[in-house]
């Protein structure tokens, strides 16, 4: 088959053009204004936060055990880390 024909059911010819079309992607942040937010921990109180959460390369990562302690003492909340936002 030539380069930039395609076939149709039934054998019908489509003619299909012979370099990619250009398509524009997005940018995942088109809509979207930039803000600033503040936030407060929880995390097992007996625990410093370097324990259950890092920061590298502007990537939070929060980890928690079913034997860590709630996040306050005498909590009878689930174990939990995690960043609380501050929402205005």
């Amino acid at each position: 088959m030539a380069a930039g024909v395609g076939l149709l059911v039934g054998g019908a010819a489509l003619t299909l053009p012979r370099t990619p079309l250009a398509v524009a992607a997005a940018d995942p942040t088109d809509g979207w204004t930039q803000t600033s937010f503040t936030y407060s921990w929880q995390k097992p109180w007996d625990l410093d936060l370097s324990e259950r959460h890092s920061y590298n390369g502007g990537v939070h990562r929060m980890w928690v055990y079913d034997t860590d302690e709630p996040f306050a003492k005498g909590s009878s909340t689930d174990p939990r880390t995690e960043m609380r936002w501050k929402v205005d």
